[in-house]
């Protein structure tokens, strides 16, 4: 009988437990019900014909503006010598601070100016006006969230400067520590950098840092 209880008990526990999945299945589901109905595939159409082909290339274009401009090249460069030992060939370092948003842009700007009003099945069915407007409205929220939480950012940033400032000190990047193990960045904004690759998990199986930093770097 106490094992039955117990049973119950742990079972309740996972029924609790997996109660926030449940409900997230749920909203998902109950949301995209309209694709099972028969107009499903022209609603999947339009939806991601609007998401996928415009905001894609936005978003993909300002994360690599703020990866390699904002975060920096220099410093993406010292975080792969961190992991690997060995920094990436200057090939790379301009592939990244260049040659792809320059790419992505172009492709984002043709996109734009190759804008055509879609239609399903080769222009045998034309989508109402309505149609695009949710299209673009789709559009708009993930266009939108970009220079809302910059905005954010600036204006959460230390009072009394000029706005200019706020957006400078926005700009850069605050992570000064090694995520993994906290060791201080030093002037290359590096955390290991005499130190070689070791084991990720300690013997006592709790995480560390893939790292170890070497004897400098606990010293500072």
């Amino acid at each position: 009988l106490c094992q039955s209880e117990q049973v119950k008990q742990q079972q309740f526990h996972i029924f609790l437990l997996t109660a926030p999945c449940r409900q997230a299945c749920g909203c998902v589901f109950s949301s995209n019900a309209n694709h099972q109905l028969q107009g499903g595939i022209y609603w999947f159409h339009i939806l991601d014909y609007y998401s996928a082909t415009i905001s894609l290339m936005y978003v993909a274009f300002f994360e690599t503006v703020a990866i390699v401009w904002c975060y920096g090249a220099k410093r993406l460069a010292n975080n792969v010598a961190d992991m690997t030992g060995k920094e990436p060939s200057i090939f790379f370092t301009l592939s990244w601070q260049i040659s792809a948003p320059c790419l992505i842009g172009i492709i984002w700007a043709f996109t734009l100016l190759d804008y055509r009003t879609p239609s399903y099945n080769k222009g045998q069915y034309i989508y109402p006006e309505w149609c695009h407007l949710l299209g673009w409205g789709v559009t708009s929220l993930s266009l939108a969230a970009l220079p809302v939480v910059a905005v954010v950012e600036i204006t959460k940033t230390k009072a009394g400067t000029s706005l200019w400032e706020k957006f400078q000190h926005s700009w850069k990047s605050k992570i000064n520590h090694c995520p993994c193990c906290g060791t201080k960045l030093d002037e290359s904004k590096r955390a290991h950098s005499s130190s070689q690759l070791s084991t990720i998990s300690s013997d006592e199986g709790s995480e560390q840092c893939f790292l170890h930093p070497s004897k400098d770097d606990q010293d500072v």
